[in-house]
């Protein structure tokens, strides 16, 4: 013998076939547009995630401009320059391209071996990776006993951009 179902429920039925099929079309659709944006944004998942832990690995600093002007050589009445103290550096390019190292408008050298050492006042050193098509690791190998910054074993990331160090003690 079968039972009959009543009216509600075989409106309660359809009712949530519907929902059903308007859920897994919406999940279809989320999907499409998610790939869509991962192919137009996205061009390079390797690039992307080296930019990414650049971000978070070594944030930017907004330095004031009292911390900088104390870093520039004093002058003396007679209008010459104090000496300057210049500390050793040594910084480590990987894969080995010509990056170039700055400080305060001067080419300190490139990266034309693998590892360079590098005489650099207290300030902004700057690693120019313009000229470079793919992403460069820099790291720091050694420091001056008198440095604290950078940190040893940093690590940089230059993808087609210039990155600052500050380098102080």
């Amino acid at each position: 013998m079968r039972r009959r179902r009543s009216g509600m429920w075989a409106w309660i039925n359809q009712f949530f076939q519907q929902g059903e099929q308007q859920l897994i079309r919406i999940i279809v659709l989320g999907s499409a547009v998610l790939v869509i944006m991962q192919f137009a944004l996205v061009r390079d998942p390797v690039q992307f995630y080296l930019a990414m832990s650049q971000e978070t690995e070594s944030p930017y600093i907004d330095l004031n401009t009292s911390q900088q002007t104390a870093t520039l050589p004093a002058s003396s009445p007679t209008g010459s320059s104090a000496q300057t103290q210049l500390y050793q550096i040594t910084l480590k390019a990987t894969p080995n391209l010509p990056v170039r190292v700055l400080q305060n408008g001067k080419e300190l050298g490139s990266f034309t071996k693998g590892e360079q050492v590098f005489k650099v006042q207290a300030g902004i050193i700057q690693l120019d990776a313009s000229k470079v098509k793919q992403p460069v690791q820099v790291q720091v190998l050694t420091l001056d006993p008198k440095l604290s910054q950078p940190q040893l074993n940093r690590i940089f990331v230059c993808d087609g951009d210039v990155q600052e160090i500050w380098v102080g003690q």
